[in-house]
């Protein structure tokens, strides 16, 4: 092939005005990321991508295409995979790790003392699942002590692919690298290199090192599909501790109220919600009291009736 032809080929096609907005809405829809004109550009890579797979040529095809009743679920699930930030850190915002262990944990424990009970987290956009396997080290590192309190952790996102991984529990050493020593040290295990010739034991490069969540913090979660802007609602249980963090960065001012509304109405009385700093910008909420945590965004529900309205776009 010429290079030219070449070059033909990786490039994306132009997209009008039109097209883009088709997808824009489609995506906004269906999952609540809100392509804005400025990343454009990122949409035709991902759109091309699949398009060249499927010898598609132009986006209009592909659009038709993806409609299509016997292509809808497994062609945007393939899609989706190549839109979705799946990044994600143990530890991420430390601030709100710090109020959760140094005050409401202890907190919610006084109000479930002295009968047997089981806190439950839910972890949304849990990504690869660092934010979960966190909130299951934060509970034994604060309230393992305590044999009549049990935790139940739940991860949801919308890459399954993401949550495969989730599931492994495995973590390469710049995963792990940035989250606190104690933590690592006391809930995870070096995966070494077995040496089947000397019948020993060889420790990577730290570089190449595994790290695996001890089977305790890994007992009590568990992952799932969830999509926050098409939700099945009963497949979550009320909570006691909801993180969803860095979730909300491309979403519209209506898709995060919407959202926000819906995670608060999961929340026990007495529940807390932690949000991204600044991820509640031009939204009022009543029902749920803004806690003062120091560089954190938490909501405590403090009525059965919760709303959520927008008051700057």
């Amino acid at each position: 092939m010429k290079q030219q032809d070449t070059d033909s080929y990786d490039k994306s096609p132009q997209m009008s005005d039109e097209e883009y907005l088709r997808w824009r809405n489609l995506i906004q829809e269906r999952m609540g990321l809100c392509i804005r004109e400025t990343r454009m550009d990122f949409l035709k890579r991902r759109l091309w991508e699949r398009m060249r797979y499927l010898t598609i040529p132009n986006y209009r095809d592909y659009y038709e295409f993806i409609l299509r009743k016997d292509q809808n679920r497994t062609e945007w699930q393939h899609l989706l995979e190549l839109l979705v930030n799946c990044q994600s850190a143990f530890f991420r915002h430390l601030p709100s790790y710090d109020a959760l262990m140094n005050t409401v944990l202890p907190e919610i424990a006084k109000n479930y003392f002295p009968q047997k009970q089981t806190l439950s987290f839910w972890s949304v956009g849990c990504s690869r699942g660092q934010e979960t396997y966190s909130l299951s080290m934060a509970f034994h590192h604060i309230l393992g002590q305590n044999t009549h309190l049990n935790a139940s952790v739940i991860g949801t996102d919308i890459s399954f692919r993401a949550l495969e991984r989730a599931r492994k529990a495995e973590y390469s050493f710049l995963e792990v690298r940035d989250m606190p020593d104690i933590f690592r040290e006391k809930y995870m295990t070096e995966l070494g290199k077995s040496d089947a010739k000397e019948g020993k034991s060889i420790l990577l490069n730290k570089h190449l090192v595994k790290y695996r969540v001890n089977e305790q913090l890994r007992k009590p979660v568990t992952f799932r599909f969830f999509n926050l802007n098409l939700p099945k609602t009963d497949d979550i249980p009320l909570q006691d501790i909801i993180f969803c963090q860095n979730v909300f960065i491309y979403f519209s001012i209506e898709d995060r109220a919407k959202s926000i509304s819906l995670l608060l109405k999961h929340l026990k009385p007495g529940g807390y919600l932690f949000l991204g700093p600044g991820e509640a910008v031009g939204i009022k909420v009543s029902g749920a009291t803004l806690t003062h945590f120091k560089d954190t965004l938490c909501y405590k529900r403090t009525r059965e009736e919760v709303h959520v309205q927008i008051t700057q776009r």
